[in-house]
């Protein structure tokens, strides 16, 4: 029998070859990745359907191994963002939709009302 890590390690094996690859992943820059596994650990409905499938597939454990996996996902991808934006130890979250920004408390450019134009802008306001 396989430990619980071993479980999750093999799911997030798994991610690339179902299309859940580091790029993909990276699209997800509002936590979705984070609030899915929520919803699996709380038995609730994700809006992929996500908890559902994992539960008909092996019950409550198979939602666990796959929220632990998703957990993996978010980490690897905020660690990614860390990385490119080269100011990791600066970076704070939005407080109304967690997206990084500058200053702690301080409210991202989307949610300030400024909407840049493509993600890269959002990155450049950051380290501006």
């Amino acid at each position: 029998m396989k430990t619980g890590i071993q479980q999750i390690t093999d799911e997030r094996a798994t991610h690339p070859g179902k299309g859940f690859t580091a790029s993909h992943d990276d699209t997800h820059a509002a936590q979705q990745l984070a609030a899915v596994a929520i919803n699996l650990l709380e038995d609730m409905q994700d809006q992929w359907g996500i908890s559902e499938k994992a539960k008909k597939e092996g019950g409550r454990i198979r939602q666990l191994v796959v929220a632990g996996a998703l957990i993996a996902a978010e980490i690897d991808r905020i660690q990614r963002l860390h990385m490119r934006m080269d100011i990791s130890s600066a970076l704070h979250q939005c407080p109304r939709c967690l997206r990084s920004t500058r200053n702690k408390d301080e409210l991202c450019v989307e949610c300030q009302g400024g909407l840049p134009t493509t993600k890269r802008d959002h990155c450049a306001e950051i380290t501006n």
